[in-house]
């Protein structure tokens, strides 16, 4: 894939990223001059062109296209794409290395490269694993960072400012925590290279148009899915590729979120009914076996979970072993009566009686 360079004589397309790194060497370390730079070009700087040495001197990277030239502007989205990803892998070893020079020009190149476009950086709150995802790259958001956008993602109408501050930093007096907060904001923005990933507006932050955030999609479509008669093979995969995701887990150190607490159970339930869905799917496919292991998982989690009890009955009875049927009831029975001195619903003991 190749890229843009800005020289003197103009703009130079070259076939590879490779000299991304020369370039760099004597960069200037403000992006925002490279685009004025290119932008902002006297006549008279243009009519003197010709007068220049042929041998270019590099001042930086742009991905700037030329906007008078249509078909050049459809192929440098290829190359944008894949210039992203390199820079995405170079931020990441300048930080490790804490080499902050290098890390700033990598920054300002990559905020260069997005304001470059006209559409904002399509960006996925992938709240089920606690990531953030650029271009289909993660963003290595700190914890503070990720916090601000995990708390706006769940809240689609956006948050009062204060509120906002106020659970994020509990501990904090209110002038420490919203100067706090604006510090965070400015950063996410910076490390997604896109000021419209978060906007604010009458007094309330909240997540540009444009973000995708999971967790409200798999709800959707979890929620058709279970209005439908039989899942097909694409949506049964598709299924149980979330549902493993979700019981995954989320990092530690987001289980220690106060405020998460609820999504936590959330996503719990989400999971759930996941695994109900694809066991009943499995009794509908006469796949009693899966149905039956699916379940058991339900049950290690919640031995008083009746749902699950039911379906493992009925697997049980649909493959024809009656004798594991009412041993499963009792069993069952016997957990209800000694954790909550209960007794099974009525549904399930007339299943077990007319079987």
């Amino acid at each position: 894939m190749g890229s843009v360079i800005i020289h003197r004589d103009g703009y130079d397309p070259v076939s590879t990223a490779g000299d991304i790194d020369a370039s760099f060497v004597r960069a200037r370390p403000f992006a925002g001059f490279l685009r004025r730079r290119s932008f902002q070009r006297s006549d008279h700087c243009r009519s003197r062109a010709a007068d220049r040495p042929t041998t270019p001197t590099i001042y930086g990277v742009s991905t700037i296209a030329r906007r008078a030239t249509p078909s050049y502007r459809f192929g440098v989205i290829e190359r944008t794409d894949h210039l992203a990803q390199l820079l995405h892998e170079a931020i990441l070893v300048a930080e490790r290395t804490r080499d902050r020079t290098v890390l700033r020009h990598l920054r300002g190149a990559r905020l260069s490269l997005h304001e470059s476009f006209d559409t904002d950086v399509p960006i996925r709150v992938d709240i089920i694993s606690g990531r953030v995802f650029a271009r289909g790259l993660p963003i290595a958001f700190s914890r503070a960072e990720l916090a601000v956008v995990i708390a706006l993602a769940l809240n689609e109408r956006g948050v009062p400012s204060e509120l906002l501050a106020e659970d994020l930093y509990p501990n904090a007096d209110i002038t420490a925590a919203a100067n706090t907060l604006k510090v965070n904001v400015h950063r996410v923005r910076r490390r997604a290279g896109s000021h419209n990933v978060i906007r604010h507006a009458d007094g309330r932050y909240r997540l540009g148009e444009t973000i995708d955030v999971d967790l409200p999609r798999a709800e959707s479509e979890l929620r058709c899915l279970r209005l439908g008669r039989c899942l097909t093979s694409e949506a049964r995969d598709r299924m149980e590729r979330l549902r493993r995701r979700v019981l995954e887990g989320r990092p530690a150190f987001i289980l220690q979120w106060s405020w998460f607490d609820e999504t936590e159970q959330r996503l719990r339930e989400l999971g759930r009914e996941l695994t109900l869905l694809l066991a009943r799917d499995a009794l509908d496919e006469e796949h009693y076996q899966r149905a039956l292991e699916l379940v058991a998982e339900l049950g290690r989690e919640d031995p008083l979970d009746e749902v699950a009890a039911e379906i493992a009955i009925r697997a049980f009875l649909l493959a024809g072993d009656h004798a594991a049927a009412v041993l499963h009831y009792r069993r069952y029975a016997s957990v209800l009566q000694r954790e909550i001195n209960s007794r099974p619903s009525e549904d399930l003991r007339a299943l077990v009686r007319e079987a």
